[in-house]
């Protein structure tokens, strides 16, 4: 088993990057390309993969931490590498943790390539598996949102309680929660029950 590589990086394509170790090239899929950059030397965390029809993948992460959610998102039954890598690019170890811990079926459903039912059936799977990751949960990125909604609206003079009923209300009309859309529906929100 190949655990991690260092090497220079003799290419990069998309979410693909080509490290020469010893004069050999591996082929290594990794979630963000930009994290990379051509003959720079670097150490990359390694999972190999097993498909039916492609035989064997390198799949590989920045930390080790990374390598683990990973390895943890590989166990999920209808959870492949491209979906997993999609994940780790999109949400750091200790946000997808938290995600976890939460709940936080819209911070996984935001994931390009997920739906709801996955982020449930992602979350029903892996919550009895935190421990495995090591990792402490940290502030999921829908949390950071509705927190900064909540900020700016407190600065432009709504109280608490308007605040609470926006945002709370806010949350089930947007696909995505994104500050933005978190905003603007929170808003359109208080702007009706002023009328």
């Amino acid at each position: 088993m190949i655990a991690s590589l260092n090497g220079l990086i003799k290419h990069c394509f998309s979410n693909f990057i080509v490290i020469e170790v010893g004069g050999i090239g591996f082929g290594v899929h990794v979630p963000v390309t930009s994290s990379f950059k051509e003959n720079v030397s670097v150490q990359v965390y390694t999972h190999m993969h097993w498909n039916q029809e492609s035989g064997p993948s390198l799949y590989g992460f920045s930390t080790i931490e990374e390598k683990n959610m990973f390895v943890q998102l590989m166990s999920c039954s209808g959870i492949g590498p491209k979906i997993g890598l999609a994940i780790i690019g999109s949400l750091s170890p200790s946000q997808f943790v938290a995600a976890l811990v939460m709940a936080d079926i819209a911070c996984l459903s935001a994931v390009p390539g997920i739906g709801k039912k996955k982020a449930e059936s992602i979350i029903l799977q892996l919550k009895d598996s935190v421990s495995k990751f090591n990792i402490e949960p940290g502030q999921s990125p829908v949390v950071t949102h509705i927190r900064d909604v909540g900020e700016a609206l407190q600065s432009l003079g709504y109280s608490r309680n308007e605040i609470a009923n926006a945002v709370e209300w806010a949350k089930g009309q947007v696909e995505v929660p994104a500050f933005d859309s978190l905003m603007r529906a929170s808003l359109a929100f208080l702007s009706k029950k002023s009328l």
